[in-house]
């Protein structure tokens, strides 16, 4: 009986897990009953307690005994390591979560935003009686299959006549609860109309997401997620990690080599995943090792040994790709990079774009960002060499990804320029390539111009003792306007 109302033994069961703010699904599988066998005693629960709805049903449910405030452990993936400074930032985060009811962190591939965002809501969790949730949607191609993906973090399962949307909002609606999704970038679209329904929904549910590009919804609040910092007063998040991620393979650093450290952690731009990989490998090649290591991807930009052609060039760049990454990185990221520079050197457009087919969107997951930026930068202008009918929209593309990279939108900047016939915008790149210390493509820039400039370029190719670069096709030759 409640509140003076008789209801049946499976009924009371039913208006417990109610109470409990599972889903019919989750019901029925508790109680080894069928979904309509639950439908049907919550409609008869409905009606025997005069109540409008579920979730005044919910409140209906009577406390189990000796029950206290429940406050579910949270639903979190358990961190492999520590996680090492960014303390402001951690609670800069946690304030705006518990202040806005969607919270975007957005930055960078492998800027730390993930660790962020779990340190955050392990720090909020406490806030959300219904527990934290999290998503990652990196398995997610079908922006359709969102859903799916949190039904399944929820532990919902199909529901006869109601698609996964549907559950979702009916398993959250009266929920006091954190979702935190993971990894949005490729599926941005998808993931902003779904927010939209289940916030509308689901009036108590708050969300964090992680991605690499803002949803561009209205009630987006944005956190931006910046590189791990430098030097603070004397002390540095980005040496501290490096240090401790060492220590943590048993090769513990003496406080002498900061500064070293402190060297390579800026060579890397500050970037959590890039310092950890760099931090593992120390074991193997020593400080001074990584920062040789570090060089040559450098040196590959702006000339270097492949493009000698001799044999002791090409066992240089062996050693070097010894050094370098996991096979599938090799072959889809920075592999990829260092053949598409030699391909354009030698005039092979078309070899170089079929290096470099996968989609950026593949790519990320195995590269840092500024492996991605020269890929994609790379990439739109192998598509103009080589005459793609969508150059023009691969440069574009490339325009929007690789902004604040100078290296790599000066890139863009000369297949932009290429593909307009444009000299005087073409010239415009040797100059923002010098600044940036990139001799070989500030050459190479000289060669793609023709005429004099291509004169003064490949003299200067062969004093760097570099073998000898093809010409823009004769399609693409550029003429100076009067």
């Amino acid at each position: 009986m409640v509140a003076g109302v008789e209801i049946s033994p499976r009924e009371a069961e039913v208006l417990e897990q109610v109470g409990a703010h599972l889903s019919n699904a989750e019901i029925a599988a508790r109680l080894c009953i069928s979904v309509r066998t639950v439908e049907s005693h919550v409609s008869s629960l409905l009606r025997k307690l005069e109540v409008p709805d579920r979730r005044a049903l919910a409140q209906r449910a009577p406390e189990p005994a000796g029950a206290g405030p429940s406050h579910p452990a949270p639903v979190l993936p358990a961190p492999l390591t520590s996680f090492i400074g960014r303390v402001s930032e951690r609670a800069e985060l946690t304030e705006m979560i518990k202040a806005h009811r969607q919270v975007t962190a957005v930055g960078p591939g492998g800027v730390g935003k993930t660790r962020l965002a779990l340190a955050a809501a392990t720090e909020a969790a406490g806030e959300y009686s219904d527990g934290v949730w999290f998503v990652d949607l990196v398995p997610v191609t079908d922006p359709g299959m969102i859903a799916t993906a949190v039904a399944g973090a929820l532990g919902l399962g199909e529901q006869p006549g109601r698609d996964m949307t549907e559950s979702v909002v009916a398993a959250l609606a009266d929920r006091h609860a954190l979702l935190v999704l993971d990894n949005c970038e490729h599926v941005v679209d998808g993931v902003a109309l779904f927010l939209e329904r289940l916030l509308a929904t689901c009036p108590r549910l708050t969300v964090l997401a992680t991605s690499r590009a803002r949803l561009m919804v209205p009630f987006e609040r944005v956190y931006l997620v910046l590189p791990l910092s430098l030097s603070v007063d004397g002390e540095s998040d980005a040496v501290a990690l490096f240090m401790e991620r060492a220590a943590a393979v048993g090769w513990p650093l003496d406080p002498p080599l900061r500064d070293q450290i402190a060297a390579i952690c800026a060579r890397l731009d500050g970037m959590a995943l890039a310092i950890e990989l760099a931090a593992a490998r120390y074991p193997t090649l020593g400080l001074d090792g990584i920062t040789a290591a570090l060089s040559h991807p450098l040196r590959m930009l702006t000339g270097g040994s492949r493009l000698r052609g001799d044999q002791d060039a090409r066992r240089e760049w062996q050693e070097v790709l010894d050094q370098l990454g996991t096979p599938t990185e090799r072959t889809y990221g920075h592999g990829a990079i260092f053949d598409a520079i030699l391909f354009l050197h030698h005039g092979q457009a078309p070899e170089a774009l079929e290096r470099m087919a996968p989609e950026p969107r593949q790519v990320w997951k195995w590269v840092t960002w500024i492996w991605l930026h020269w890929y994609v930068a790379l990439r739109a202008e192998a598509a103009v060499l080589a005459g793609s009918p969508g150059a023009r929209d691969r440069v574009a593309e490339a325009r929007t990804v690789v902004a604040g990279n100078p290296v790599a939108t000066a890139i863009v900047e000369r297949a932009q320029a290429l593909l307009d016939n444009d000299h005087e915008r073409l010239l415009a790149t040797v100059a923002a390539f010098d600044a940036a210390g990139c001799r070989y493509q500030s050459l190479r820039t000289l060669v793609l111009a023709g005429g004099d400039h291509a004169e003064r370029g490949v003299a200067a190719l062969a004093d760097l003792g570099l073998a000898p670069m093809a010409p823009a096709p004769t399609s693409m030759t550029i003429t100076e306007r009067s």
